[in-house]
């Protein structure tokens, strides 16, 4: 599944710009987790990568530098290893392990036990409310993937960028927003840094999870104020 990267024009409010920019920061963090393919670590370990980074998280929060100084480190550190041992590594984290499972899978409902098929009904029914279905090709990934909800977080903020320039109501899309960061990418973030953390990462992976961890609790706090705001304010 691939949710395109659409963009939108100039922004002209504040809420437009950081509505475009969160919606670029979570795009930017799907990134981080697909398979590192010669072209992604290229793009990792480039200038292009950091930049976006910055000015994404420019006009979030400062809360978040921290975090997102450790990410740029981690990159820098992934550039000077190499293309080979860093897919190695994702490989050995997130995709084959003993017994041919990976010790820290990317996929919600590995971590769902018996609701695994819940989880991945859920998924499929947002997806395919706003418009979004499933297309097989190489680049196909399950539903649960993390990279998939990234990605469909990025277009779900870019619908609120677009409904604020266009002076519609960005409520719903907000509340879209919130409503799967509850039921989704909250629940399962935590284990997944815990289990990430016990099987020596490369830096940029263990930074990157925590970035993320941090941004998706900030996130929610910010969706939460912007849904309770009254309309007008």
């Amino acid at each position: 599944m691939r949710i395109g990267t659409a963009k939108i024009g100039e922004p002209e409010s504040t809420e437009t710009a950081q509505a475009a920019s969160r919606s670029r920061l979570y795009w930017l963090l799907g990134k981080c987790f697909e398979f590192p393919s010669a072209l992604v670590y290229d793009w990792l370990v480039g200038d292009e990568f950091g930049a976006g980074f910055k000015e994404s998280l420019g006009a979030i929060s400062f809360a978040l530098l921290p975090a997102a100084d450790r990410v740029l480190r981690g990159a820098a550190a992934a550039g000077e290893i190499g293309h080979t041992e860093f897919q190695a590594a994702y490989i050995r984290l997130f995709e084959l392990g003993k017994g041919g499972r990976p010790p820290c899978p990317l996929y919600e409902g590995e971590y769902a036990g018996d609701a695994k098929m819940t989880v991945m009904e859920d998924l499929v029914r947002c997806y395919e409310y706003f418009g979004f279905g499933l297309q097989q090709g190489s680049e196909f990934e399950l539903p649960d993937h993390l990279s998939v909800q990234l990605e469909f977080m990025h277009c779900l903020a870019l619908m609120e960028a677009h409904a604020l320039q266009q002076q519609l109501d960005p409520v719903p899309y907000r509340k879209a927003q919130r409503e799967f960061l509850q039921r989704h990418l909250s629940s399962w973030l935590a284990t997944l840094k815990n289990k990430v953390a016990a099987h020596e990462p490369p830096p940029f992976f263990d930074a990157v999870i925590d970035l993320l961890r941090e941004y998706v609790a900030l996130d929610a706090q910010h969706l939460d104020a912007l849904i309770a705001k009254p309309a007008g304010d």
